[in-house]
């Protein structure tokens, strides 16, 4: 192999190593957007103090309707943003967390595609969170969620 095909394929695999766990269904330019989102909504959350990158991304695809559920670990007395994006042929996607109980905690039902929840952990645990597609013009449409706290 020469120098500078092992330049290249160091190169690559270190790029894939530097993305974050948790990269999901193979979506390609959706995933990318959805990534863009992500990152542009993390910005704005740190200006508001959320600083610590707690899970995610997390991605997932489903088709118009249909939901997915993810686990997520909160440590008691923390305040948290949990926000979610989606790609150009989603136009709602809706959040909700559940205690560990099942109880519903909060929810972002907005028609929009930036759902995003604020809370405080009064208690250390998992939370179940719950995407829902509401309105995807194009099956199946990606996603992605982060959790971030301060």
């Amino acid at each position: 192999m020469t120098t500078r095909v092992l330049t290249v394929v160091l190169v690559a695999l270190a790029a894939g190593c530097a993305r974050p766990s948790g990269v999901a269904p193979s979506g390609g330019r959706y995933t990318n957007q959805v990534d863009t989102y992500l990152a542009r909504q993390a910005e704005t959350e740190r200006g508001q103090g959320y600083t610590r990158w707690v899970a995610g991304p997390v991605h997932g695809r489903l088709r118009n309707g249909n939901s997915g559920t993810h686990s997520m670990t909160v440590v008691g007395g923390n305040s948290y943003v949990l926000f979610g994006q989606c790609d150009n042929d989603c136009t709602d996607l809706d959040l909700k967390i559940y205690d560990p109980n099942g109880t519903l905690l909060m929810q972002d039902v907005a028609v929009d595609d930036h759902p995003t929840l604020e809370f405080k952990a009064y208690t250390s645990g998992q939370l179940r969170v719950e995407a829902i597609m509401a309105r995807c013009n194009v099956n199946p449409c990606f996603y992605g969620l982060e959790l971030l706290s301060r």
